[in-house]
């Protein structure tokens, strides 16, 4: 795998920080997901690495960007394995805590025979990563970061001390607002990109993503300035992506696929797009079709770490190019 270090200027990635979750994943393949009172055999049951965090820094690490993650892992043999196995992906890893009051987290993951899924987390170690410790490992990084990518298996006041961090420190912020919970409070703290999927997005703001992206500009600018948002890219499946900003809106085609399982595909899609917020200018066209590919490709292998693609793999299946035709307001 290429790693940061072989990279030319021309390859354009960013060096990103991610704020999150690391879990130890047990996948279960079903026929079908089960039922409230239902009860139903695996065929087969595999191990993997997981976590919301994890994934999107070893995506964002496999399509070449420069990435530390902070997160926290207990001290047991899962724990040190896992340190291990980001160190063999390019991830950074000195700032992710040991915690001894806590075993590392844990996902059991249900995915049936058309790829849909169900996850229970066990949060775990991921729980130490309170608002104190972010004060404290925080700005050492963001001083060396181009963006600061979020979800919310994490807890929400750190969540939120991060996005401020970020903005002292004058460093791009993408929140992938998974899994959604209780109202996020928005005025509180600036979040330059949101990314979410469609049914993410009627939770968070009881609208559609095609209706947002159907409000007149003055008024959809209005919606995104009261909410501190820079910008809400929502992905929409084999759909295409939504890109939806003040001054125009995008549509963005995914590559077609036949998935075997769908786990990580968010994750990977969060984690390349951050990867190409590259401190100058860039096409969002190009940024959200490279992440489409991205998650399609990683849709065809099993698991979430495993199976996301690396930079050479997805820059292969991208071209030709997204279609210009992609401005939808």
């Amino acid at each position: 795998m290429s790693s940061p270090a072989t990279l030319t200027a021309s390859d354009a990635v960013a060096r990103v920080t991610v704020l999150g979750s690391l879990n130890a994943d047990l996948v279960y393949r079903l026929a079908e997901l089960p039922r409230p009172g239902h009860t139903v055999l695996a065929q087969n049951v595999t191990h993997h690495w997981g976590g919301k965090g994890a994934n999107q820094a070893v995506a964002a690490a496999r399509f070449g960007a420069c990435v530390s993650l902070v997160g926290a892992l207990g001290t047991d043999d899962v724990g040190q394995r896992y340190l291990a196995h980001l160190q063999r992906e390019n991830v950074a890893i000195g700032h992710i805590l040991q915690a001894h009051r806590h075993p590392s987290g844990s996902a059991h993951v249900y995915v049936d025979a058309r790829a849909e899924n169900m996850i229970v987390v066990n949060p775990g170690a991921n729980t130490a990563i309170d608002e104190e410790s972010v004060r404290m490992i925080l700005p050492s990084v963001l001083r060396t970061s181009d963006v600061l990518l979020l979800s919310l298996e994490t807890p929400l006041p750190s969540v939120l001390a991060a996005l401020r961090l970020a903005r002292e420190f004058n460093v791009r912020t993408v929140l992938n607002a998974s899994p959604v919970g209780a109202a996020f409070p928005w005025r509180d703290c600036r979040v330059d990109v949101l990314v979410i999927n469609e049914h993410e997005c009627t939770q968070l703001f009881q609208r559609s993503a095609r209706a947002l992206a159907s409000m007149e500009c003055g008024a959809r600018g209005l919606f995104l300035a009261e909410r501190n948002l820079g910008q809400i890219v929502v992905t929409r499946g084999a759909d295409s992506t939504l890109s939806i900003a003040p001054e125009k809106c995008l549509s963005v085609p995914t590559r077609a696929v036949t998935p075997l399982d769908t786990v990580g595909a968010g994750d990977t899609f969060a984690g390349v797009l951050a990867a190409q917020l590259v401190p100058r200018a860039f096409d969002w066209r190009d940024v959200i079709w490279r992440a489409n590919v991205a998650a399609a490709l990683s849709t065809l292998k099993p698991g979430a770490q495993t199976a996301m693609p690396l930079r050479a793999e997805v820059l292969a299946a991208a071209e030709p190019r997204v279609p210009v035709e992609t401005e939808v307001a």
